[in-house]
């Protein structure tokens, strides 16, 4: 599979779903905190979270870095296929 292959997907959100869910039910329920707008903030957080990684992640994968050379964009795009192709 290639970097830049058009059909590559993000994070799909299904899986995304089970994850949290998992999360929610063994980790965050038997912390969860009395005042019960602490949790939905969390749960908005973690939420945003999950959105900007998959917004990065596509951008890194298939936004031209070329136009970019020498910004910190461009680095990390590097750095980020190295990771996934690299050695």
């Amino acid at each position: 599979m290639l970097p830049n292959d058009p059909d590559r997907l993000v994070y799909p959100p299904i899986l995304f779903a089970i994850t949290y869910t998992l999360l929610e039910l063994f980790v965050f329920q038997p912390l969860k905190p009395d005042n019960d707008a602490i949790g939905i903030f969390f749960k908005m957080g973690v939420l945003a979270g999950y959105l900007m990684y998959d917004c990065t992640h596509y951008a890194l994968h298939h936004v031209d870095g070329k136009k970019y050379k020498g910004s910190y964009f461009h680095r990390l795009q590097r750095y980020h296929n190295q990771h996934h192709f690299g050695g």
